[in-house]
C-alpha cells in the first residue's frame, strides 16, 4: 500500500513541475493513476528481454547467471527433447520444445488471484484471434489437480500473434494449464504448430507431474564427475530404504465431474498416471503386470480424433494412419456418437517411460 501511495505522489509532483516549467500553452495535468498490483516493479538498466520476457535466446540454462538459477520458484524434470533456457521475469522456468525452434513452453506466476482464470484464458484466446470464453465456458473447461491445487486445462487452435510479432502464424495450437493457488495464479503455456504441439502432450503432462514448489532441494544434474562406485559398495547401515512411491489401488468411483460410467468387474482406481488424467483404472490383480485404462478430457476438439490416434500409434512404434483408414476401424457408440475403435500392438513407450 505504501508503494502505491508513493507512486501516486510522484505522478502528481511530476505533473505539477512540468506545468510550472513548461511553455504557457501547456495544460496542467491533475489526474492521478494507480499502479496496477499485477504490474511488476520497474528495474533500472533492465534489458528488453528481462522486462518483457522475450525467449528468443537459445542459450542453455547451464550458462545462465547464478542469480537466475537462485530465483527458481519450482523444481521439475525437463521433458525428453526439451531444452531449458535462461528464465526471464515472466518465464521461469522457460523451455524450447523440440529442435526446430517453433515451439515453446514456460511457466508464469502472478500474485494474488492474478486477474483470475477467465481473464487469463481470454488473454490467451486473444493472442490466437479466437472468440473469448464466456464465464460458463471457462467454468466447464476440463479440471485437473496440479501441485494439490485446482487447475483448468486449455487446448485450442488459432492464428497466433505473440508479443512483438508483426504477422500472425496460422494453425498454431496452445496447450496450457491455469492453476489457482491460495496466494498466486500459476500459468503453464505451450505453443507451436498445431500438429507438432499435440505430439508433445505427453511431455507436457510429464512436466506437470514433476512440478513442485521450490522447497530447498534441487533436481539439477550435477556437472562435476562423481567418483566411481565400487562393485561391493553398500549404503550406510542407518540409511533408509530407497524405493519408488508404490502404486496403490482403491475401489473405482462410478463417475468423476460431469461424467458417469459403470465400472467393469475387476477394475480398480489406480494412483498411477498423469494428473492430466480424469481417472486411471488398473485391470488385473498381478502386481506389476496390471493393464490400465484412463480418461483424459481436453478442451475444444483436443486436436481431433485422427491426430490423437496417430499420437497413440507413435507410442507403440507404429506408422500413422490416414483419415480414410480411420473410418474403416470398427465403430462403437460413445456419448451418442459413432466412434471408430483403434486397436494396435507393439512395444509401448508411454509418458516418460522407455520402450517395453
Amino acid at each position: 500500500m505504501k508503494r502505491k501511495e508513493k507512486n501516486m505522489k510522484e505522478i502528481e509532483r511530476g505533473a505539477i513541475l512540468s506545468a510550472c516549467s513548461g511553455p504557457a500553452d501547456r495544460t496542467e495535468i491533475t489526474e492521478t493513476a494507480q499502479r496496477s498490483e499485477y504490474r511488476p516493479e520497474d528495474q533500472s538498466n533492465a534489458t528488453s528481454e528481462r522486462r518483457f520476457g522475450s525467449s528468443k535466446s537459445s542459450t542453455p540454462v547451464s550458462q545462465a547467471s547464478a542469480e537466475s538459477q537462485a530465483e527458481k520458484p519450482f523444481h521439475y524434470d525437463v521433458p525428453a527433447g526439451w531444452t531449458e533456457l535462461p528464465p526471464t521475469r515472466f518465464r521461469n522456468p522457460n523451455f524450447a520444445v523440440g529442435l526446430d525452434g517453433d515451439m515453446e513452453c514456460y511457466i508464469s506466476v502472478l500474485s494474488g488471484d492474478g486477474g483470475g482464470i477467465l481473464i487469463n484464458a481470454n488473454r490467451w484466446r486473444g493472442q490466437f484471434n479466437v472468440d473469448p470464453y464466456t464465464e460458463e465456458e471457462a467454468d466447464n473447461l476440463p479440471g485437473v489437480t496440479i501441485m494439490g491445487h485446482s487447475a483448468k486445462v486449455l487446448n485450442f487452435v488459432g492464428e497466433f500473434k505473440g508479443m512483438g510479432a508483426t504477422e500472425a502464424k496460422a494453425n498454431y495450437r496452445l496447450i496450457g494449464a491455469i492453476i489457482q493457488a491460495p496466494d498466486s495464479l500459476i500459468t503453464i503455456k505451450m505453443t507451436g504448430p498445431a500438429d507438432k504441439v499435440l505430439l508433445q502432450l505427453n511431455q507436457f503432462a510429464s512436466l506437470i507431474d514433476s512440478l513442485h514448489i521450490n522447497d530447498g532441494h534441487s533436481h539439477d544434474v550435477q556437472t562435476a564427475a562423481a567418483a566411481p562406485i565400487a562393485d561391493d559398495a553398500t549404503m550406510p547401515p542407518d540409511h533408509p530404504d530407497i524405493v519408488s512411491a508404490p502404486i496403490t489401488t482403491s475401489p473405482a468411483p462410478n463417475g468423476v465431474g460431469d461424467y458417469i460410467w459403470e465400472v467393469p468387474e475387476g477394475w480398480a482406481k489406480s494412483s498411477a498416471g498423469s494428473s492430466m488424467r480424469l481417472i486411471t483404472f488398473a485391470i488385473g490383480d498381478t502386481p506389476g503386470e496390471e493393464a490400465e485404462c484412463y480418461i483424459v478430457v481436453l478442451g475444444g476438439d483436443g486436436g481431433g480424433r485422427l491426430s490423437n490416434y496417430n499420437r497413440w500409434l507413435g507410442q507403440f512404434g507404429q506408422e500413422p494412419i490416414q483419415e480414410s483408414e480411420l473410418m474403416l476401424q470398427p465403430p462403437v457408440i460413445f456419448l451418442d456418437d459413432k466412434v471408430p475403435i483403434l486397436a494396435c500392438e507393439g512395444r509401448s513407450s508411454g509418458m516418460g517411460s522407455a520402450w517395453r
